[in-house]
């Protein structure tokens, strides 16, 4: 899928550049971005939103008229972003801002958001490196997921939601977070490479709690290959996973 050499990924209806960002486009932010449910979403907002992958994948599906926001801190990828965005057949708009500051600030703001979506930075306690961007980009100390839950649920709209890609050994440390938070966790799709290792990670679909009772999760697995590779092998994807990310990339169902 895309040219990653060049640092470019090609989609049905859009090309992204990533040369200019810290984290470079990977497997989560293409499983989150084909499973959040756009559905029900007049507003949409990508938080650090990095090239604009994200976002350009729930522009795709979203409904008409949906308004669609990406926030960006870093001043390369905040352009870079631009850049993808207006060279894409979908509208929206790419700000430069601290993303926390601005859920907070919206508070204030008549109109709440129906989907925030995030692909957040979550290496807790592990070694920083030179690259201060990749550091704001990776690890949680610039973005603990106790002030990003927090300051989501003041921007989210009643029944609006909160979805992420979060790290399978912490799903539990997430889940007590949005608990305290007012916040039940409504979907959870566990992902595993293949069904001989442990699972990679959880995608994530967080709301206001109820006001009678918790909403019940859905749970689901997503499974990526049917078997690990053999040396120097392709990948043998199963067919869920080549289902979920038909729509951007039709060439994974093109051959039985």
């Amino acid at each position: 899928m895309g040219r990653n050499g060049r640092r470019i990924i090609e989609t049905q209806h859009f090309t992204i550049h990533d040369d200019q960002c810290a984290m470079k486009i990977g497997t989560d932010a293409l499983l989150l971005g084909a499973w959040i449910d756009t559905s029900q979403a007049m507003s949409i907002v990508d938080i650090g939103t990095g090239s604009g992958i994200l976002l350009l994948m729930l522009a795709q599906r979203a409904v008409p008229g949906a308004r669609l926001i990406g926030l960006e801190l870093n001043d390369a990828a905040c352009t870079q972003a631009k850049n993808n965005l207006e060279a894409s057949p979908f509208d929206g708009e790419i700000v430069h801002c601290d993303a926390l500051k601005w859920l907070r600030e919206s508070s204030g703001r008549s109109e709440r958001v129906d989907l925030l979506a995030c692909n957040p930075p979550f290496f807790r306690n592990k070694p920083l490196g030179p690259d201060e961007a990749r550091n704001l980009a990776r690890h949680d100390i610039y973005m603990p997921i106790e002030d990003l839950l927090a300051s989501a649920k003041q921007s989210l709209s009643e029944q609006g939601q909160l979805c992420l890609v979060w790290p399978a050994d912490r799903r539990e440390e997430l889940a007590k977070c949005a608990q305290q938070t007012g916040l039940d966790i409504v979907r959870d799709c566990q992902v595993e490479g293949h069904p001989q290792v442990q699972p990679l990670r959880h995608l994530l679909s967080l709301q206001h709690v109820g006001e009678s009772a918790p909403t019940p999760t859905k749970y689901s697995k997503l499974i990526i290959e049917e078997g690990p590779r053999m040396p120097g092998g392709s990948p043998l994807y199963t067919a869920a996973y080549k289902q979920l990310l038909g729509p951007y990339f039709p060439e994974l169902i093109s051959v039985s």
